[in-house]
């Protein structure tokens, strides 16, 4: 219910930041249960973490947030994808982690990227679905220069997943007045949304990445342009010519 107002354009410093991972920026809303992702041999289950959803309003009042950069690897530390204690990060990339019936807008976000695997990311949120009869809306936003590159999962020039918190509650009739809303969104042609190596199970698309049809979540979007370069021909169908899991 609280509006946030953006003042100024903010650099948050270095879209390359494993030169400095003091730099990295964790998604507005991320919560940890540990200090840090150090190693425990005497821990007995996985690190509980993800992100407090946003539900008021974010006006970015025409301004520009520029130069952030995540990594699932770095935002963690050392990992074992073999041992759930010790997996790393895996929660989300985007500006913000989580937006339930909340509105983004008036926004620019200029040179994000991000390396990511299982790790759902979009420019603006990770994830967004309705909430008690609101729908989440992205308005007057514009994406330039951003490069998120994902493996195995959804991955959108302005979400990266919808209709995930909503799902299954019901099925077959979706109220779409509390659809996810993209109104006069545009992600131009310096964006480019990848799958990382290797990926069989990712969805890039220009503003939303992944959708769940078994949701209480429709979609809407008016008044959007894309061109971004979406770059999911990698090394999967040149290696692997018969497995054709990425989606566009």
């Amino acid at each position: 219910g609280k509006t946030v107002k953006l003042l100024a354009d903010i650099n948050l410093g270095d879209a390359e930041a494993e030169n400095d991972p003091d730099l990295i920026f964790y998604p507005i809303g991320y919560w940890n249960s540990e200090e840090t992702y150090e190693k425990n041999p005497n821990a007995t289950e996985g690190v509980s973490s993800g992100f407090y959803a946003f539900q008021g309003i974010f006006d970015g009042n025409g301004n520009t947030i520029s130069n952030f950069y995540q990594n699932t690897w770095e935002m963690k530390g050392d990992h074992d994808w073999y041992d759930a204690k010790l997996q790393y990060y895996r929660d989300g990339m985007g500006l913000f982690g989580k937006i339930l019936g909340g509105t983004v807008k008036n926004l620019t976000v200029d040179n994000f990227s991000c390396d990511s695997e299982i790790g759902t990311s979009g420019v603006i949120a990770s994830y967004a679905d309705s909430k008690d009869g609101n729908p989440a809306v992205f308005e007057n936003i514009t994406i330039t220069n951003c490069n998120p590159r994902v493996y195995n999962i959804g991955n959108g020039g302005i979400v990266g997943c919808a209709g995930w918190y909503s799902r299954n509650e019901s099925l077959g009739n979706k109220d779409y007045t509390n659809a996810v809303v993209f109104r006069n969104i545009t992600v131009d042609q310096t964006n480019k949304i990848s799958a990382l190596w290797g990926s069989w199970g990712v969805s890039c698309a220009g503003i939303l990445g992944q959708y769940y049809p078994d949701s209480d979540c429709g979609i809407k979007l008016e008044n959007c342009h894309v061109a971004a370069i979406i770059d999911v021909n990698n090394d999967v169908c040149s290696n692997y010519q018969y497995y054709w899991y990425r989606y566009a």
